[in-house]
């Protein structure tokens, strides 16, 4: 691994999201760590968990269990990404969000 790079840790969460919107049909691209350097404070960054898309329209996903919060590089990705994208703390709830950005952007 090149120097100033640290391995990066899935979410405790993200498996179990990654298998679910693949069952329900969603393509799934696992990006926690894209990117993941090591900074001078000891913390990594890098952009967020994953990516998923169905019929056309694609959201970042940003895996956090219970209330964990995005860390500072993560928020400043988080707020800069221009297209869909959300935080998933629990299946349901990504799952509805995600359909609903869904129902925004396709007519069904």
């Amino acid at each position: 691994m090149p120097r100033g790079y640290a391995p990066s840790k899935k979410d405790g969460n993200q498996n179990e999201l990654e298998k679910v919107f693949i069952i329900s049909g969603y393509s799934v691209s696992d990006t926690h760590a894209v990117g993941t350097r090591l900074l001078k404070d000891g913390t990594a960054s890098g952009a967020l968990d994953m990516f998923v898309a169905k019929h056309g329209v694609t959201i970042l996903v940003e895996c956090k269990v219970g209330e964990a919060r995005l860390n500072p590089a993560e928020s400043a990705f988080f707020n800069a990404w221009r297209g869909e994208k959300i935080i998933a703390r629990d299946i349901d709830h990504a799952l509805d969000e995600c359909e609903m950005i869904m129902r925004r952007w396709i007519p069904f």
